[in-house]
């Protein structure tokens, strides 16, 4: 009896390293049990919701450009972190006929298509100048375009540098 028990647990054994081997012969993780007559639970199927894709990575910068009540303004929209669906990033902008620059802070929320920024914290504010919210698509990976939303304000174009 212990013969035919011992050449059943090697033969168990060896089912189960053969299980363990992926099609090139390559070790893979295989549950294993001492006793080859208890069952072994098939571990659950794992998923994890999508995330929306986005251009946005942390330490990027797109620059470009915003028309509001000033005329023309140049932007960069420099990405400090993305997490999932969110991104933190800094607004800064120059506009050139008036000498006004300033900064400030944003969150923003992707799905895969469009992104909408809204503004948080001024970093360095210039006199008459009001904080905005963006909205828009990537209309590429390296074009992010859409709407100013804020008084007397239409649209932006930044481009990945």
């Amino acid at each position: 009896m212990t013969d035919r028990r011992t050449r059943r647990s090697w033969a168990y054994a060896a089912l189960l390293s053969a299980a363990a081997c992926d099609h090139e012969g390559a070790r893979v993780a295989a549950p294993v049990s001492a006793d080859p007559s208890t069952p072994i639970a098939a571990p659950e199927p794992t998923t994890s919701p999508a995330q929306p894709v986005t251009p946005l990575l942390a330490s990027q910068s797109w620059h470009g450009a915003y028309t509001c009540a000033q005329g023309v303004t140049e932007a960069w929209l420099r990405v400090v972190r993305v997490t999932g669906a969110q991104s933190d990033v800094i607004f800064e902008f120059s506009h050139a006929e008036s000498g006004a620059s300033g900064s400030f802070r944003m969150r923003g929320e992707h799905d895969g298509k469009t992104v909408r920024f809204e503004a948080g914290e001024w970093i360095l504010q210039p006199g008459g100048y009001a904080s905005v919210d963006l909205e828009g698509s990537f209309t590429d990976a390296k074009t992010l375009r859409g709407r100013v939303l804020g008084p007397g304000c239409t649209t932006f174009v930044l481009k990945l540098r």
